[in-house]
């Protein structure tokens, strides 16, 4: 399984489970939440992204997990720290919204694969 599959794979299993409240679901979700940040955060570290629609450019300094009580972020939430290299301007989103197509991937990363 490649690791676009996996992190496809953890979020869908966070959808499945997000809201049920019993022990069991609640254990899953932690899990897939542990794998998913992991993940996330070595895929997406040490590469520069752009912002499709702005044409400005970003590096990923971690992926992280909210902790809020209300609002348009909840518990739980996963989101991606990033940092503007034009200004230095530090800058949060969703996980889900940086990997929905706004942002791509356009220099090599530090393990050595060309990513687009």
């Amino acid at each position: 399984m490649d690791v676009e599959a996996l992190r496809e794979a953890l979020m869908q299993v966070m959808v499945l489970v997000d809201g049920k409240t019993d022990d069991h679901n609640k254990k899953i979700a932690a899990l897939a939440r542990n794998a998913l940040v992991t993940n996330s955060s070595a895929q997406l570290r040490d590469s520069v992204y752009l912002h499709v629609k702005r044409g400005s450019c970003y590096t990923v300094e971690s992926v992280i997990e909210i902790q809020a009580s209300s609002g348009p972020l909840h518990e739980g939430d996963l989101a991606v720290v990033y940092r503007s290299l034009d200004s230095n301007a530090g800058y949060g989103r969703k996980l889900v919204e940086f990997n929905d197509g706004r942002f791509a991937r356009i220099e090599k990363g530090s393990d050595g694969h060309e990513h687009e």
